[in-house]
């Protein structure tokens, strides 16, 4: 009862329906959909997440009668963590310049799943895996006739351990049109990341790191309105990620491909020291991969991903300090992966949960 009151009295009172009627409002708070620094003004921030993601690899071509379409042949756990530092700057109210820089650590567990023909042969087995051809040792001679065939599913687990610092971003935003003289804003945004960490994979008994190994251009368009209890944006984003060089034992190169990205974010100011922020995007692209030394080409069409999140946003030291608790929940998009000599699997219940705290000062 004394919540429906307090939402009554919050419906009800003068200052809602300011916002709920969209009375413009030029004030930039940290943390917000709608933020950019004014001229002169710093803008800091410091970040640590910790995200798990979880995944299943199923068959989806008709490799043998044991192995039917659909079989769950690989489940995939991963956690990181993540350091982050952004620094922002205005050089003027409309436009501003930032840089952010990422390090962390990656932990892969890859379980692979196998239905395996057992077929004896004396003493010895001729085994079928998924990924293999029949091993037929031939009969010997004096042993007898052979056992029939059986089946039977293995198990191996295997960890893979990235680390290293990922490159970093730099970026230049625009306001095109501002709410200090029309009904919204419009900010421009392009950014750009070059290589300049190397690229390698993990192996079972080496880490690999979290450098992606090629450049990434981008663009996003924010368009946002702010009252005084209310920030709205919506935006859209498309990159383009460079052919990627990847050091591991097929010397792997990935071919350029395009993303896009399309989505909301609302922050809801519930008092003077408390905010909360929602929103959700939606993204696709496609992406093709071919090995140098020829022996595997290799490609990937993603599904639609989908990351909703909901953050707590803490001004500590208003106008000047906030605390901000983040959760992510991402929804990847089921995907086929193909290659010379698995023609087709699809990457399904792909889901992962990020926890983030970041620290965002204004100097």
């Amino acid at each position: 009862m004394r919540l429906r009151l307090l939402v009554a009295t919050a419906l009800l009172s003068p200052s809602w329906a300011q916002a709920a009627d969209w009375t413009s409002l030029t004030t930039r708070f940290l943390s917000d959909p709608a933020y950019l620094p004014l001229a002169g003004n710093v803008n800091g921030e410091l970040s640590y997440g910790y995200s798990v993601e979880t995944s299943d690899l199923l068959q989806e071509n008709p490799r043998s009668p044991f192995v039917p379409v659909g079989t769950e042949t690989q489940h995939n756990d991963r956690d990181s963590n993540n350091f982050g530092g952004d620094l922002h700057y205005g050089i003027t109210d409309d436009i501003s310049v930032g840089v952010t820089l990422n390090t962390g650590n990656e932990r892969d567990q890859e379980t692979y799943l196998e239905t395996v023909l057992v077929r004896p042969v004396c003493p010895q087995l001729a085994v079928l895996k998924p990924t293999k051809t029949l091993i037929s040792l031939g009969p010997i001679p004096g042993c007898g006739q052979a056992e029939p065939p059986t089946v039977k599913n293995l198990t191996e687990t295997q960890d893979f351990r990235f680390i290293g610092m990922s490159n970093p971003d730099f970026n230049l935003a625009w306001r095109a049109v501002s709410e200090a003289w029309a009904p919204i804003n419009v900010d421009l945004a392009v950014n750009y990341r070059p290589s300049l960490f190397a690229n390698r994979d993990a192996t079972p008994n080496g880490a690999g790191t979290l450098a992606g190994g090629s450049q990434h251009f981008g663009f996003t368009t924010n368009i946002s309105r702010e009252t005084e209890l209310l920030t709205v944006a919506i935006y859209g984003t498309v990159g383009y990620t460079d052919r990627q060089s990847m050091k591991n034992p097929y010397d792997e190169v990935d071919g350029g491909h395009f993303g896009y990205t399309a989505g909301v974010q609302t922050q809801t100011r519930l008092t003077p020291r408390l905010s909360l922020n929602l929103g959700s995007g939606v993204g696709w692209s496609y992406r093709y991969s071919t090995y140098d030394n020829g022996y595997l080409d290799h490609s990937i069409r993603p599904g639609v991903n989908y990351t909703p999140y909901a953050a707590l946003v803490v001004r500590v030291i208003p106008t000047r300090l906030n605390c901000v608790l983040r959760y992510e929940h991402d929804i990847f998009g089921d995907r086929l992966t193909s290659n010379k000599f698995e023609p087709q699997s699809l990457v399904t219940q792909d889901e992962a949960n990020s926890f983030t705290m970041t620290l965002s000062y204004r100097f």
